[in-house]
């Protein structure tokens, strides 16, 4: 099975993505909500390790989006709504139920799932998007 994969596209997918999360987890948008659903704190030691936690979380990113890049070939992914509908079941499919199970199995809030799923899921369609247009 010979998928071309462009490279480039998978690159600003997994862009897209951090971006998507940056803003999600932003003062503007969600960070209160999250801190008080999760726990966490940004102490000092945190902040100090955010580099390397950024770039391990570039790497997943690139994964899933290289990943998701050959979903999209294929499936022959070539317009809007074909990568919107992709990542609604990728997501559903996947993140959402592996998400559900830090609710099941640690005992997470159902709103800290439906927070973090949320971003899950628009950042997926972002990759998507991207993955598809460029």
């Amino acid at each position: 099975m010979d998928v071309s994969i462009n490279y480039v596209a998978v690159l600003l997918a997994a862009v897209a993505a951090m971006a998507v999360g940056m803003a999600w987890y932003s003062k503007a948008l969600f960070l209160d909500q999250f801190v008080k659903l999760s726990g966490h704190k940004m102490d000092e030691g945190k902040k100090k390790d955010m580099p390397k936690i950024m770039g391990m979380a570039f790497v997943s990113q690139l994964v899933k989006a290289y990943v998701l890049a050959h979903f999209v070939a294929l499936l022959k992914v070539t317009d809007m709504s074909g990568a919107l509908q992709l990542a609604f079941w990728i997501w559903l499919g996947f993140e959402a139920t592996i998400e559900f199970g830090s609710v099941l199995w640690e005992g997470k809030r159902k709103k800290l799932f439906v927070l973090n799923a949320g971003q899950e899921l628009v950042a997926i369609a972002a990759m998507a998007i991207v993955l598809v247009l460029v």
